[in-house]
């Protein structure tokens, strides 16, 4: 037995059974027999009712805590009591409360469903809301850097004033150079300063081919008409280049009276092709060769420039007058003679730098062509002049090696035919010269100090003009 009474205490209880069996003792409790001595009619039926009523408003509260334990107010419990009593104050239960409690609970169930929608809602619609305003926040401020940036572009605010080399080679539309520009990193924003520029209605067809040097300080305008203005100050010079000047000293002259730097003037001679546009360069077939590429091209003449001019202006305004001066009826004579413009030019130079005034330049002209004419007889024209050029004007500006490889092409003592360049720059006597020799028989010549000019058919009547010109420089 007491195993039976151990394995009925350590069985766990169900609540559930207390509740059903005190529902069936309010339901069952036998009523007082009517015969009974001093029972009425009326205290039966009070008595029905009184138990009725306890069976109908019996209500249990049943909870999920555990900590939870409810008051004690001297109930009879079929199972363990409560371990901890509380005084409560004794509430009539009106009829009706359970259900009341019931209405009340789907009412804040009700209140929840809709709490917890709205909630759900303002999350949606700031979910969709804060991202958008994040988005048109970010794109406002992009927009504005986008465009102070390139408003920028124009009005030049502390940017940098580091120089940047642009060489311009054959421009065609405005568009051309800001693509130019900007990939030399000289503005910020192609686009605007294309919209700018057609605004501002810049013409297509004024840039200059050539070396400049911009920087991000000087802003689109002025970019824009330093590569196509012939001239940035107003202040005017006037120069006069001799004939059979090169090219150093014409560079020196600008140099010296602030036309143009050298090394502006020497970075676009070496860098830029002129013969896109002057098309009597395309006859020069060793630009890699020579020592200066536009020897014996820029035209000897006068010339006005302004101050601080830049350099492609410049040599274009010697290039524009050889343009000038090279007449249908000179390239008429030169095909004539089988020569090209460039042969002609540098056979110009050399009787450029051969003769001792304009008198002589036809009949030292009509001398060469003799001995062009007759390379077997006479393969070296062996013309003073030429190693004079490489001697005075060349060897302290290039290296031995160099100066030894040009000595080679140019000097006419060491080379066959004509120098591989024109060693000044001849005027138009001499090219004239050059293209219209006297008929003669004569293949040598020389002079005495005085500048008189001796001339031999051969290599007995030349030696004994060595004797005459010996005696005239010993008096």
């Amino acid at each position: 037995m007491s195993n039976e009474t151990d394995k009925k205490k350590a069985a766990p209880h169900d609540e559930s059974e207390d509740i059903e069996m005190l529902l069936n003792m309010y339901d069952h409790e036998e009523a007082p027999d009517k015969s009974s001595e001093g029972i009425s009619d009326y205290d039966l039926q009070k008595t029905d009712y009184e138990r009725r009523k306890k069976a109908k408003d019996f209500y249990v509260d049943i909870r999920d805590d555990e900590d939870f334990v409810p008051a004690y107010n001297g109930e009879v419990y079929f199972s363990d009591p409560p371990h901890r009593q509380e005084k409560v104050e004794d509430v009539p239960i009106a009829k009706g409360a359970a259900s009341e409690k019931k209405k009340d609970k789907k009412i804040d169930y009700v209140d929840e469903i809709k709490h917890l929608t709205l909630i759900r809602t303002l999350t949606k619609t700031f979910g969709i809301v804060v991202p958008v305003l994040i988005a048109i926040t970010v794109i406002s401020l992009l927009s504005v850097t986008y465009i102070i940036s390139s408003m920028n572009d124009v009005l030049a605010l502390r940017r940098d004033t580091e120089p940047v080399t642009i060489t311009l080679v054959n421009p065609t539309t405005t568009d051309e150079v800001i693509d130019m520009l900007s990939k030399n990193d000289l503005i910020e924003s192609k686009l605007f300063c294309k919209v700018f520029a057609k605004i501002s209605k810049f013409r297509d067809d004024t840039y200059v081919d050539g070396v400049y040097y911009l920087n991000r300080a000087m802003g689109l305008e002025k970019m824009l008409f330093t590569l196509k203005n012939t001239g940035i100050n107003k202040d005017v010079i006037t120069l006069t280049f001799p004939e059979g000047w090169t090219v150093d000293q014409v560079v020196a002259k600008l140099d010296k009276y602030g036309v143009c730097s050298k090394e502006l003037l020497y970075d676009t001679i070496n860098t830029t092709d002129f013969s896109a546009k002057y098309s009597f360069l395309k006859s020069v077939d060793n630009p890699q060769e020579r020592y200066r590429v536009l020897e014996g091209y820029l035209f000897p003449d006068t010339y006005q420039f302004y101050l601080g001019e830049t350099a492609p202006s410049v040599i274009e305004r010697f290039l524009d007058n050889f343009k000038e001066k090279w007449t249908a009826e000179y390239s008429s004579k030169a095909e004539q003679l089988g020569m090209s413009v460039d042969d002609v030019i540098t056979l110009a130079s050399i009787i450029q730098g051969e003769a001792a005034n304009t008198e002589q330049m036809k009949t030292i002209s009509s001398i060469l062509h003799n001995r062009l004419n007759n390379p077997v007889s006479y393969p070296l024209l062996q013309c003073d002049c030429t190693g004079t050029y490489l001697s005075k004007y060349v060897k302290e500006n290039v290296s031995e090696a160099e100066y030894e490889r040009l000595v080679k092409i140019y000097d006419t003592h060491a080379c066959d035919g004509l120098s591989a360049g024109a060693i000044c720059n001849p005027g138009d006597d001499a090219i004239n010269a050059a293209l219209t020799p006297l008929k003669t028989t004569y293949f040598f010549f020389q002079h005495d100090k005085r500048g008189d000019i001796y001339l031999a058919s051969n290599d007995a009547e030349h030696e004994l003009n060595k004797q005459k010109v010996w005696e005239v420089n010993n008096r």
